[in-house]
């Protein structure tokens, strides 16, 4: 059975108010922005789901953000890759130090499902294949997950 898209304008509607809304204030002696923590409550909550094991989620989860990101516009994209490289690079970089080590820190603990998504991740982002963030994102994870 095809999965029923995700209807988030109420969500989308509620991001943007608090973004707006918290727009030049800090977190209390942390550095950053404010908003970094309400998205971070989000993301919490958003991964807390009924019915599921943990693994289903996650994959129909991961599986989900790599069907929006191949819909998604030119612009959306390109600020996905930058999320997503920034993400590749701190694993490479905790790869590098502590090996296989680092999967346990993820609810998926199997480096071939965090495989699987990056490079599921890597095809949604092809058409930003002759920039060099993305000529790095496929690099960096060939380096960590071998080539396919």
């Amino acid at each position: 059975m095809a999965n029923k898209p995700l209807n988030t304008a109420i969500l989308d509607r509620a991001i943007i108010f608090a973004v707006r809304a918290h727009t030049g204030t800090e977190r209390r002696g942390k550095g950053f922005p404010y908003i970094v923590h309400p998205m971070e409550a989000v993301e919490i909550v958003a991964t807390m789901t009924k019915g599921m094991s943990e693994e289903e989620s996650w994959h129909t989860r991961k599986q989900a953000a790599i069907d929006r990101l191949a819909r998604a516009s030119h612009d959306a994209k390109i600020v996905a890759l930058g999320d997503k490289l920034s993400n590749m690079r701190a694993i490479a970089r905790d790869y590098a130090e502590i090996g296989d080590k680092l999967w346990s820190r993820f609810h998926a603990k199997d480096p071939k499902d965090h495989a699987w998504h990056y490079r599921g991740l890597a095809a949604s982002l092809s058409e930003l294949s002759d920039t060099f963030a993305y000529k790095e994102f496929v690099a960096l994870i060939n380096q960590v997950f071998g080539k396919e």
